[in-house]
């Protein structure tokens, strides 16, 4: 940190001196182009006084330094500027960069004005222009700096390279003796324990997510994700047949730990599962028509959801804690599924015979009458349907309660589709099967 700088402060502006030491260039992505700025570089800055403020400091290389023309290394020069803080170092994903080039605030001299060449002796001259004619000035001119600079980098990165080799064939050679360690432990737990079962680590190899690129393609985020990386999972085995017993069908688990807890998990769903098939066939099949046959009589109405609502606290109160004490942990949810799945049939048939009755005793007619009433009676046309249901609904009720049934849409609908009559076909249509008929028969 150029620490010098503080004592000037940054209020106002100041005179500076500095000797130019040579020119460079900077880039920046904007777009998926590339942008050159031209750059100068000073060294020995110092202030009226002839203070040292720091050893050098980058300029953009811009009009005002570009006037004086062609410099060479050592010219001084003067110029105005104002001091204050920027941020520099690596903000990028590359740990060795960071490492090395970390992120800190530091000062520089911003918008310098008033430029001067101190030791003119004759005249420099003119630099190009155009601001590539000028990047490719400095590229000529430092070809031998950037070349050397571009090897060191190449060889660093080389080096990094080789490190990072190393260090994965090192975890390699880790996680194969930890694999071996903990076969060797599973074979020994085996015989100690006397299970029938044991733990298999494989090694799968997952697939980098890609992102979405810029032109519409698919993209890896760095060179280091586009390739698969191993996971070391676990499968249950027997240990004489050596088949899988659950292995997540075939994917197999992350740990032993979880592959153990999930395996266990399936044994105690099995078992539950059983015991309560077994307990449900032990009971009578007709014990939940009897209680829907029940509610039915207080209220004909209710529709198969209100009666599976109903019977779900009357299940649950008739298996009680006896059940759970005999059977273990049984899942009420698909017990109730199970058992219902034996009655909900039955109540769709019983209604739907009691639906074909009724739309064969009565006239077909009946809903364009009830939608002719709400015409006249000026009901809106978006409420014309449920005026129906409604109308349809106290008709049911003044059946019989035997003959009574939940109405909805979808009976209605059908009641109106068997009112209408069938279109007539056209007589060009009626011509022309007529003629192929007779093809047929030739």
């Amino acid at each position: 940190m150029r620490k010098n700088f503080q004592a000037v402060g940054s209020e106002h502006r100041h005179t500076f001196t500095a000797t130019f030491e040579r020119t460079g260039y900077k880039t920046t992505e904007l777009r998926s182009k590339t942008y050159y700025q031209p750059t100068i570089l000073v060294n020995n800055v110092m202030d009226q006084a002839g203070s040292l403020l720091t050893d050098h400091l980058w300029f953009n290389y811009t009009l005002g330094f570009q006037k004086l023309g062609h410099l060479k290394k050592g010219d001084r020069l003067q110029f105005d500027g104002r001091i204050s803080t920027y941020t520099k170092g690596y903000l990028g994903r590359d740990t060795f960069l960071s490492e090395k080039h970390p992120v800190a605030t530091d000062y520089k001299i911003e918008r310098p004005t008033k430029i001067k060449l101190l030791n003119a002796s004759e005249p420099r001259v003119p630099l190009p222009k155009e601001n590539w004619d000028l990047v490719q000035l400095i590229m000529k001119e430092n070809e031998a700096f950037y070349k050397a600079r571009d090897e060191q980098a190449e060889q660093e990165r080389f080096e990094r390279e080789q490190e990072k080799q190393e260090e994965i064939e090192a975890e390699i050679k880790a996680e194969k003796a930890q694999e071996a360690a903990a076969l060797a432990a599973e074979e020994v737990a085996v015989k100690t324990e006397g299970r029938s079962y044991r733990f298999v680590p494989f090694t799968v190899y997952i697939e980098p997510e890609p992102r979405f690129g810029y032109y519409g393609e698919y993209d890896y985020y760095d060179d280091y994700d586009s390739e698969p990386y191993p996971v070391t999972r676990y499968k249950i085995v027997e240990v004489t047949s050596e088949t899988a017993l659950d292995d997540n069908r075939g994917k197999g688990y992350h740990s032993g730990a979880e592959a153990l807890r999930i395996y266990q998990k399936h044994l105690r769903r099995d078992k539950t599962i059983k015991l309560t098939r077994d307990w449900l066939n032990k009971q009578p099949k007709d014990q939940m028509w009897e209680w829907i046959q029940t509610e039915r009589t207080k209220n004909p109405m209710l529709t198969s959801q209100e009666l599976r609502s109903m019977m779900y606290p009357r299940v649950a109160e008739y298996m009680g804690d006896s059940l759970t004490d005999k059977v273990g942990d049984v899942l009420l949810d698909g017990f109730f599924a199970a058992w219902w799945g034996q009655t909900g049939t039955l109540l769709n048939q019983s209604l739907e015979k009691r639906r074909q009755a009724f739309l064969e005793s009565q006239p077909k007619e009946l809903p364009a009458t009830w939608r002719r009433e709400a015409i006249d009676k000026g009901v809106p046309q978006d409420q014309w349907r449920q005026y129906m249901l409604d109308a349809l609904t106290q008709h049911i009720q003044t059946l019989p309660l035997t003959q009574q049934f939940p109405v909805n849409d979808r009976f209605l609908r059908r009641w109106q589709k068997m009112s209408k009559k069938p279109k007539r076909r056209r007589k060009h249509k009626r011509r022309k099967n007529a003629e192929l008929s007779e093809k047929n028969v030739d």
